[in-house]
């Protein structure tokens, strides 16, 4: 699609992290689980 990493690099990423954020169906049944073990920094 685009040949340049400055573009390829940041879509890549935008796309794993909306894919995070809504689960999709393989990984929608432990999502919930790395959420309640995470440490948050404060």
């Amino acid at each position: 699609m685009y040949n340049s990493p400055g573009i390829s690099i940041p879509l890549i990423f935008t796309t794993l992290g909306i894919g995070i954020k809504l689960s999709p169906t393989p990984s929608h049944q432990w999502t919930s689980d790395i959420y309640k073990g995470m440490r948050f920094v404060r």
